[in-house]
């Protein structure tokens, strides 16, 4: 998945606002 796939994606889900805080990358979606 390419970061722009991934802005996508992201900005569909629920993001927590302390992930926001980091840009959200995958590697912290998938260990939170």
């Amino acid at each position: 998945m390419t970061d722009a796939e991934w802005a996508v994606v992201r900005d569909a889900l629920p993001v927590p606002a302390w992930m926001k805080g980091r840009g959200g990358s995958r590697k912290a979606t998938v260990t939170a």
